[in-house]
């Protein structure tokens, strides 16, 4: 079992840190990208500062040589597309620019992004042809031209692919470097959760033997003055299992299910001996207390949370089909599921089982006087289900001979529990286990009588 939690952690765990990977990671995506523009503005100003000195350098020295006409200023390999000089009004002294600018302008204006000057000082502009996927970072900066003269150098500048790529690195490494991270940190954390969760599992597991030994201790009481309770126990757990299978519940009403169909006569330990072991018929007066061991089995388990959920069966499973059961007469599906599934299981083990004052009746006898009572002691859904499948059971259960009784039942309910609960439920195979050595120290003989008045036989 041990084994089995242990890989659903593990599974749970890897699961998270997948989870927080693709979120951190998509986090860190965003965000680097909502930096791009500045870190391609940062990577284009630093390599492209030494050129714009050189070319208002070569401005300079036209200026100054009367020979020279124009600036010798080219742009080749330098990943400028334009140049242009400006006075301290930014009007145009000299412009220089690629055969290709022409098309790059017309591209950029197409989709919306103008170059334009900034009154402010110095100004740079992130351009991005979103045709081409291109980068262009315009700049326009202040530069002290010749005599003194305060002026401008605007600029347009190719981002080159190398420069684009290097952009797009720096992205993919940061979110692999926060992904590891987390994959670090889920790593270095696995161990603790690991540790705590092997001491929650025992704190649980105290947990739950107090309240297994809660569930045993009533089933020993009741043993004490019947003990054939321990077999009726397990007969109507299997029944009842075996119907909760076929009705697709889930594992909280199997659960129930299974705490009220092994408590379900516990009630009856307030019933006095002189009407619990009565081999004959009940008086009107006699049934009157023997039905009070509902209201009994309801104070009982009112002192323990774990076993709330027994209450549909502890409470309900006397009522019948059409309201003339108790305690509340109820009728049809107003009582609740699991207490209809235990009333068949109940009246169909007590007919097929032999006491000192009758006979087991056969199988085929039996599912007769339930049919009789379809409609009306129970619900025919229901019994039409159990008619289906109970033969099988009943052959199971009752008509293979083993010789350790405990071993068959132990071995048939584990089985119908590890089919159907998660670790959370397994508290309740041990539950089968306390309670079935509690029982079987117990005589198989017994003079206690099953509700028979009830069954109006």
């Amino acid at each position: 079992m041990n084994h089995t939690l242990y890989r659903q952690l593990l599974h749970r765990v890897l699961l998270s840190m997948l989870s927080v990977s693709i979120l951190t990671g998509a986090i860190t995506l965003i965000y680097q990208i909502q930096q791009l523009e500045s870190y391609i503005k940062s990577v284009a100003t630093t390599s492209s500062h030494h050129q714009m000195k050189s070319f208002i350098e070569q401005y300079r020295e036209a200026c100054i040589d009367q020979n020279t006409m124009q600036p010798k200023i080219s742009l080749q390999h330098t990943g400028f597309v334009l140049v242009n000089i400006l006075d301290t009004n930014k009007n145009l002294l000299f412009s220089k620019s690629t055969n290709d600018y022409a098309q790059i302008s017309k591209e950029i204006n197409a989709i919306d992004h103008h170059i334009a000057y900034d009154d402010s000082g110095s100004d740079i502009k992130l351009i991005h042809n979103h045709i081409e996927n291109r980068f262009y970072v315009q700049m326009i900066t202040p530069a002290l031209l010749i005599n003194e003269q305060q002026g401008y150098i605007k600029v347009l500048y190719r981002v080159s692919d190398e420069e684009s790529q290097k952009a797009y690195m720096d992205i993919l490494l940061n979110v692999l470097l926060a992904i590891a991270t987390v994959v670090i940190l889920f790593t270095m954390l696995f161990p603790i959760i690991l540790f705590l969760n092997r001491r929650l599992l025992q704190r649980t597991q105290s947990l739950s033997d107090a309240n297994l030994q809660i569930m045993a201790v009533l089933g020993a009481a009741i043993s004490k003055r019947d003990n054939e309770t321990n077999s009726h126990n397990y007969r109507v757990t299997l029944y009842a299992l075996a119907m909760g299978e076929a009705l697709g519940l889930n594992d909280t009403q199997m659960a129930a299910l299974l705490k009220g169909s092994f408590l379900h006569d516990v009630g009856k330990i307030g019933i006095s001996d002189n009407i619990l072991l009565k081999p004959d018929s009940l008086s009107d007066e006699e049934y009157t207390q023997m039905k009070k061991h509902v209201l009994y089995e309801q104070e009982i388990i009112a002192q323990s949370p774990w076993l709330s959920d027994a209450s549909d069966v502890l409470t309900y499973h006397h009522e019948k089909y059409d309201g003339t059961g108790y305690m509340k007469g109820l009728k049809g599906e107003e009582i609740p599921l699991n207490a209809r599934i235990f009333a068949i299981v109940d009246v169909f083990d007590a007919l097929t089982s032999s006491r000192p004052y009758k006979e087991a009746y056969s199988y085929e006898k039996s599912i007769e006087i339930l049919k009789e009572k379809s409609g009306t002691h129970f619900d025919p859904k229901l019994l039409t289900l159990f008619i289906k499948i109970s033969k099988d059971i009943y052959a199971e259960i009752v008509g293979k001979k083993m010789r350790n009784g405990y071993c068959k039942k132990y071995c048939l309910i584990r089985n119908v529990i590890y089919r159907h609960y998660t670790s959370k439920y397994l508290d309740i195979f041990y539950a089968t286990l306390l309670l079935w050595k509690t029982f079987y120290k117990q005589s198989a003989h017994s003079t206690m009588r099953p509700d028979l008045k009830y069954l109006d036989l």
